[in-house]
């Protein structure tokens, strides 16, 4: 079991390694809390971060929000909160979608979370309810997703049992595939992405709508930029060479109408295929 010092000097370390402002943390194991807090609220001021320090959570507040409306619709709100409603798109780490949760199984065990990014902040929940155990994270920098990640598989796996998720990898024996029948542009309402061949191999370019990219900015995140697509499998699986999980899905015609880059983007209307 980590004890209140080691949670204190990881999260210390963490945000040296990573040149965090400030953070705190909290982990609830056996029926005990730890919380911990390091560096400052205001680069300026210098004034320490304390556990009564308001973090911005971003997205984790949606299961706070799903949990309130949960609570008219069934008191076994928990439960059905963390109960599979839908599949997760392949290669995400994760293996199904409950009401507001991210649900993922390891080692006999069912953890649930969910990551929440801000303007400069970035936070991490995640629950192992048959263990009644919960590490949470909250940031104030550009580098917080980074530190979240870190401890937070860090201490499920040590902790709890969890491992972490496989990253999709290219296969050993390369598949044959025809990247034509994906080549083409794909819309959504933050953005496109375009698929091309070049040299042999399938591109991938995607283009951010401005409002994503003043976010992906005030958030410390890069700019999307090009990269190159290998096939992982004959349905329309591909992982970029920087590991992002691609996933083109037929509309039942073996013609890709729908692909996921993060998000799901549709075939431009006359697009190609």
């Amino acid at each position: 079991m980590i004890s209140q010092q080691e949670l204190q000097a990881r999260l210390d370390q963490a945000a040296a390694d990573f040149h965090l402002p400030g953070a705190a943390i909290a982990l609830i194991q056996g029926g005990k809390t730890l919380t911990a807090v390091t560096g400052t609220t205001n680069a300026t001021t210098r004034s320490p971060v304390v556990l009564e320090t308001l973090f911005a959570a971003g997205s984790v507040t949606k299961v706070f929000t799903a949990s309130l409306i949960m609570t008219y619709v069934d008191e076994g709100l928990v439960a059905a909160m963390q109960t599979p409603q839908a599949e997760m798109p392949w290669g995400l780490g994760y293996d199904q979608m409950g009401l507001g949760w991210t649900i993922r199984k390891s080692g006999g065990h069912t953890m649930v979370s969910h990551t929440g990014a801000n303007a400069g902040a970035h936070s991490s929940l995640a629950l192992v309810p048959d263990q009644q155990g919960a590490v949470a994270v909250l940031t104030n920098g550009t580098t917080g997703a980074a530190v979240h990640a870190k401890l937070t598989t860090e201490i499920l796996r040590e902790s709890f049992g969890v491992e972490p998720a496989v990253p999709a990898k290219t296969p050993a024996t390369p598949v044959e595939v025809n990247l034509e029948r994906y080549t083409g542009v794909f819309i959504a309402d933050d953005g496109q992405v375009t698929f091309t061949i070049e040299n042999g191999r399938l591109r991938l370019a995607p283009v951010a709508a401005p409002g994503l990219l003043r976010s992906f900015y005030l958030m410390g995140l890069p700019a999307p930029t090009p990269d190159f697509l290998t096939p992982v499998s004959a349905d329309g699986r591909f992982v970029a060479d920087r590991g992002l999980p691609v996933w083109f899905i037929d509309d039942g015609t073996g013609r890709p109408k729908y692909v996921y880059v993060g998000r799901i983007y549709r075939r431009e209307a006359g697009g190609a295929g």
